[in-house]
């Protein structure tokens, strides 16, 4: 192998290795914590605290009720409406949303996705009820902070039946 072969050969490596991205195990630990942090506000009602963790003009939420499909500047407040109203709806208590290990963390300096099981017990009219899902975020680092772009709920099991 020549010099020049070698050189070049070490400079694809160097670049490949500065530009991969992170996987979950060396993925920035910021990420997780601001979908932990969303999923708090959605506990805990606090529409507030949910667009502190979103970006201003969210490119797409979306759900497992109608309309399905919430963007732009008003998306995480009328996706916290909406979901109140559901849940009133349905008369459903006693719920809360859970996340697993994730299942795929995908990060580059600026820009991240995961997916992560996620469960959602509940109580339907003094029934337990659940619903199993693969929540999908999509981050953007703003100013230092990771940012959800994206997030969908979407279902992979659940016991309440339309």
């Amino acid at each position: 192998m020549s010099l020049l072969n070698r050189v070049f050969g070490s400079m694809a490596v160097a670049i490949t290795i500065a530009a991969a991205p992170a996987l979950a195990a060396d993925a920035d630990p910021a990420i997780l914590a601001t979908i932990d942090a969303a999923i708090a506000a959605i506990n805990s009602s606090s529409a507030a605290d949910l667009q502190a963790v979103f970006t201003e003009s969210p490119a797409a939420i979306v759900d497992d009720f109608a309309p399905f499909a919430w963007s732009g500047k008003s998306a995480v407040a009328t996706y916290a409406h909406d979901l109140q109203a559901v849940l009133t709806q349905y008369k459903i208590t006693d719920w809360r949303f859970q996340r697993q290990t994730p299942r795929y963390l995908f990060a580059t300096d600026t820009r991240a996705e995961a997916i992560i099981p996620a469960s959602f017990p509940f109580m339907l009219g003094g029934k337990p009820q659940s619903v199993s899902a693969d929540w999908t975020f999509v981050l953007n680092k703003q100013d230092g902070k990771w940012k959800i772009d994206v997030m969908s709920f979407g279902d992979t099991h659940h016991t309440l039946l339309p």
